[in-house]
Formats: C-alpha cells, structure tokens, sequence
C-alpha cells in the first residue's frame, strides 16, 4: 500500500486566493505534500477529523483571518489543540495586532504573512515551515527512541543495582564474619599474679584491618607480645595478617631465644609469600617479669616508647622489616623496669593522621599525651588520646588502622 504524502490545508473564504494557493503550491510541492482546501473554519475543522481518521499527516495550515463564522484565530487555536506539531500561518490583509498576538501565544503561530503576497515570499515560508515540521518530527522520533532507551537503560540499572545490592549484602556479611574472626585472634588471658596490667585498643579503618597482635604466657614467668603492621588496609592486608598468625603461632611457644623468633617469622614469611610482594612491621617484646626486665626487636616499626620517672625511651627498630631479605639480622635490645613504669606500643596509624589542612598528627604529639597522662590508667589514657586525634581530625574519617597496647609494671 502506497504511503499517503503529508499534507497542506489552506483555509479562506475567497475562492480566487485558494485558486493562487492551490496553483503556487502544488507546482512547488505536489511531488511530497498533497494540496487540501476550506472555504472556512468549521469546514477546515471537519475535513481534518476525517485526515485523521485516515491516519493522514497534516504538515502546514495557512489560514485567513477574516472568515465568516470563525475567525483564522480561534479556527487555529482549535486546531492546535488537535495539532499541536502543525506549523500553522496566518495569512491575512485585516488581522489586528491582537488579534496576531493571540495566535502566536495561544496556536503556537509560525508566520504571519500580510496579503497581497509575493510568491517567493510565501513559497519560501511554506519550504521553510516544511524544514521546521520535518526537523520537528526527526527530534520527536529521536526523543522517542531516547526515551525508550533511557527505560531501558533504567531497567537495566535498576536490575544490575539490584544484583549490586545483593552481592553487596553478601560481602557485609562476609565481613561481619571476618571482623568476628580478626577480633577473636585478638583475646588473651594472663596469669593475674604476673603484676601486669595490659590494655589493648584495636580501631580498624573498615571491618577488618591489617594491624594484628598477640600477647601469651609462652614461657615459665616472661610475656610474649607481638604487635605487626601489614601493609595496606582493608581485606588484603586482614588475609596478611592472618598469614602472619598462622606462621608465628608455630613459633612464639617453642624458640625461647627473641632473636630467633622474628629470624624465623621473617625466613618463613618470604618463603610462604614472598611471591605476593608484601611487607609488615612490628616489635616483639618479651616481658621477663622474675627478673623485672624486657626485651625487644623491632622489624622496620616506628619506635614505641618506655617510660620511667617521667622520661620517656624510644624503641627503636633493631633490624629492616619482614619480607624484604631471607637472611636478615635482628638485634635484641634488654631494658629494666621497676613498678610503676609503662611500655607503650602501637601502629602507625595512631600519628600517621591528617587533618583537612594536611597537618600530621605526629609522634611527637602522641608521645606527649601518653607521658602527660601517666598517672591514670591505661583506658583512660588511651581514651584521652583518641579524643584529642577526634578533635584534631575535625570529625573527618580516619585514614589507617590504630593499635595500641599499654603496659604498667604493678607491684
């Protein structure tokens, strides 16, 4: 079946000017636009209902003012309502300003065109009415085609977020789990007659975290204490520090010599996943608590600190950090302590802090609060130092893991 050409309705009363409408238009554009007449407003509006019911398309009306019965204004301010995308023309010798103004802001007018006319004039109006109507179609069928893609698009959005929610509920749930299970390679219980008071504060940056710890009775009157630091943060490095457990819960209770201990976790480490590239820091500290001394390795760790009448001692690293070299070298460091003194460990994470001004927390800063407040216990010490880092991070996140374990010597 052969499509039917879109079409132009003109519309007046004078049968000479659709006789000129009629000649100037179908010699201009017979070939793509079928030609339409009415002699007036009622008529125009009843041979359109019967255009539409034949699905044909109305392209252009031009339409006189002047008219018996319907003005050209209210005639296409009718027709607008029908055919809001018609380009429509006014074209009349008598229309008022108001009259025009009316229809431009209620019919959506394309032209007003006063008679008598040149005929390029009103060729080149109706062409360029034709352009606008076709350009006007092309984006409607484009809107259309976006908006159907947009749905579709929305739809599939909506089913991946879906997918999304659901894997992401499974991964909360995971690490729930994993949390659970960090913070349980996280518990000791010592011996009270020991007369150490040990407090530990573990704050992960997300679930789990790659500092970890372990504090035991490995041998007849001395505490075993390993705190390490795996690089990176997150799941990655919790794996790391499980990895860590598994290796130096074979050794802590069986090599007595300290040296030996961090010579072997290092040597297995790098043997087990030295193909992974990773590293971690820490210190190990045995606490000899029949003769009132410790002793210490520090593996590539910031120095932790002693304090004793009010002084503070660093603990400096007494060798490079597990995971580099097979044959590393650490030195074992001996202190004395008497009652009333304190160790402090920790990560890095408690100074390695900053602010929206990227100012640093600081050791030196954490060093200090740890000495000022000596005199109270351990948790509210370690409360207090928390709170001033809250403070000096103006309520923004926090950007490592923090770990810290106090001692005190009782009598």
């Amino acid at each position: 079946m052969k499509e039917s050409k879109p079409v132009i309705l003109c519309v007046d009363d004078e049968s000479i000017i659709l006789d000129s409408l009629n000649f100037l238009f179908r010699n201009s554009f017979e070939d793509k636009y079928s030609v339409e007449f009415a002699e007036s407003g009622s008529e125009a509006l009843e041979l359109i209902e019967e255009l539409l019911e034949e699905n044909r398309e109305i392209a252009i009306i031009v339409s006189d003012y002047l008219m018996p019965g319907m003005k050209g204004d209210e005639f296409l301010i009718n027709v607008h309502k029908m055919l809001p995308n018609t380009k429509k023309i006014l074209l009349t010798g008598q229309a008022d300003f108001k009259a025009v103004t009316n229809t431009i802001n209620s019919a959506n007018l394309y032209r007003f065109i006063s008679k008598p006319w040149q005929n390029e004039d009103i060729t080149l109006t109706i062409s360029e009415a034709i352009k606008s109507y076709s350009q006007d179609k092309l984006l409607a069928v484009q809107n259309k085609q976006l908006e159907q893609k947009n749905i579709e698009l929305e739809e599939k959005v909506n089913e991946r977020t879906k997918l999304l929610n659901t894997s992401l509920d499974t991964i909360r749930r995971d690490l729930q789990i994993a949390k659970k299970i960090q913070e349980s390679t996280l518990t000791y219980n010592l011996d009270p007659s020991l007369k150490l008071n040990i407090c530990t504060t573990y704050i992960p940056m997300s679930e789990v975290g790659g500092d970890f710890f372990n504090i035991s009775n490995s041998f007849d009157g001395i505490v075993r204490i390993l705190l390490a630091d795996a690089t990176g943060h997150g799941v990655q490095a919790a794996l790391i520090t499980m990895a860590i457990r598994g290796i130096y819960d074979t050794i802590k209770d069986t090599e007595k010599e300290l040296s030996n201990v961090v010579k072997l976790l290092n040597k297995q480490f790098i043997e087990k996943y030295g193909t992974l590239n990773t590293f971690f820091t820490g210190i190990v500290l045995d606490i000899d608590t029949i003769n009132n001394c410790f002793r210490y390795a520090s593996f590539g760790h910031p120095p932790c600190i002693f304090i004793k009448d009010s002084k503070i001692s660093l603990l400096e690293k007494t060798g490079r950090m597990i995971g580099i070299n097979k044959v590393s070298e650490y030195k074992v460091h001996e202190i004395s302590y008497a009652e009333g003194n304190s160790i402090f460990l920790f990560t890095d994470g408690i100074f390695e802090q900053f602010n929206d001004n990227r100012d640093e927390f600081g050791e030196e800063k954490v060093n200090s609060i740890l000495l000022e407040n000596i005199n109270l216990g351990l948790e509210e010490n370690f409360n207090d130092l928390l709170g001033k880092l809250d403070v000096f991070l103006e309520g923004g996140e926090k950007q490592d893991d923090i770990t810290l374990i106090g001692i005190k010597f009782l009598k």
